[in-house]
């Protein structure tokens, strides 16, 4: 399923983890800096441990609630 707008990330129930994951792996995949991608790792590693902490799941449900 293509995603087409941001609002279709609400139908797609793929958890924060796959996403920081892939997400990451686009950085090195776009020649990131070990700074960039150190920091951005960081600040998802942190919003999963928040997520999880409030309870919740971290699907499309959690994130895009609309």
């Amino acid at each position: 399923m293509p995603i087409i707008r941001w609002n279709d990330m609400a139908h797609i129930q793929v958890p924060l983890s796959v996403l920081a994951e892939n997400y990451i792996a686009n950085l090195r995949g776009l020649a990131r800096s070990r700074h960039t991608i150190d920091g951005f790792t960081r600040i998802l590693r942190s919003f999963e441990r928040f997520v999880i902490a409030m309870g919740e799941k971290g699907t499309g449900e959690d994130l895009c609630p609309e």
